[in-house]
């Protein structure tokens, strides 16, 4: 009788970890576009201009990337589940242009502990996990926001493996 306990038990858990909200990775489900078409003329990373990013409702991200690739634009917040997310003192932070499937994502994750995230992808270049240095003014139940410095992060892109440095500030708020 034990067997079919623990069978159920596990059957159990892999659902409801299937269920639960994604990590939010550049790529997921949760919020962001989907990254398999090819990005829109203006997003090839080679002019390091603007790119007409806007501001959003619920705040945005203001980045800077230089290196082997360059971009400088301003993304929206994208709000999960209806609004800001934090959870056991995690925030998770998609900013994307939400009308263009084709386009960028970035993808901030804030822990209590410190342990953050920046992550990057548009298509044809993906920055996976930078190592930043982080200036976080605000991380609550409303919102959060600050600013950050990351040096010598990896980008991979469709000719190999370069090195990029970003820096940015971010606002996210219901």
């Amino acid at each position: 009788m034990r067997r079919p306990l623990i069978l159920i038990t596990v059957l159990a858990g892999l659902i409801l970890a299937a269920c639960a909200p994604s990590s939010g990775e550049p790529g997921s489900s949760q919020g962001q576009p989907d990254q398999t078409d090819q990005p829109a003329a203006s997003q090839d990373g080679g002019s390091g201009g603007d790119g007409g990013g806007s501001s959003g409702a619920n705040g945005s991200i203001t980045f800077q990337i230089t290196g082997d690739f360059e971009r400088s634009t301003e993304l929206p917040y994208i709000p999960i589940l209806g609004g800001f997310f934090q959870q056991n003192g995690a925030s998770y932070l998609p900013f994307a242009e939400s009308d263009n499937a084709n386009g960028e994502v970035v993808f901030i994750a804030l822990n209590a502990d410190g342990t953050n995230a920046f992550a990057y992808g548009n298509g044809t270049v993906s920055i996976p996990a930078a190592e930043c240095d982080w200036n976080i003014t605000r991380n609550d139940d409303g919102g959060a926001a600050g600013s950050f410095t990351c040096n010598d992060a990896m980008s991979i892109a469709e000719s190999g493996i370069g090195t990029v440095d970003i820096s940015g500030s971010f606002d996210a708020h219901d």
